[in-house]
């Protein structure tokens, strides 16, 4: 089974992918390829927010009950909603270091 979608951020483009030889249900059957899932989606899922890519995670987790700091959500909607209402992010501007900004804010805007 392979399940696909794309995200992109920043004009990048991801692929989210999930790939299974296993059961039909997708659920790997040993120890070995649940690991390497399990790996492959905090891989994934620590890139797509290290690029503020928050409807990828939102992709990504589209199944999942997502719990953080602000609550548990269900869903990839609530997923990506709760990421853009509750992380700061930051970004390099020049010599002026890091700085807060919003997701939707411009590198104008942070300057």
């Amino acid at each position: 089974m392979l399940a696909a979608s794309r995200a992109t951020a920043r004009g990048r483009s991801h692929i989210v992918a999930t790939v299974s030889t296993s059961t039909p249900n997708g659920v790997p059957t040993d120890a070995s390829s649940s690991y390497r899932a399990i790996e492959n989606l905090i891989a994934t899922y620590a890139e797509l927010v290290d690029d503020g890519d928050f409807a990828g995670v939102g992709i990504l987790l589209v199944d999942a009950i997502f719990t953080g700091g602000a609550g548990s959500v269900r869903g990839g909607d609530a997923t990506e909603k709760m990421l853009r209402d509750n992380l700061i992010m930051y970004i390099c501007v020049g010599s002026l270091g890091p700085g807060p900004i919003r997701p939707s804010a411009s590198l104008a805007e942070a300057a």
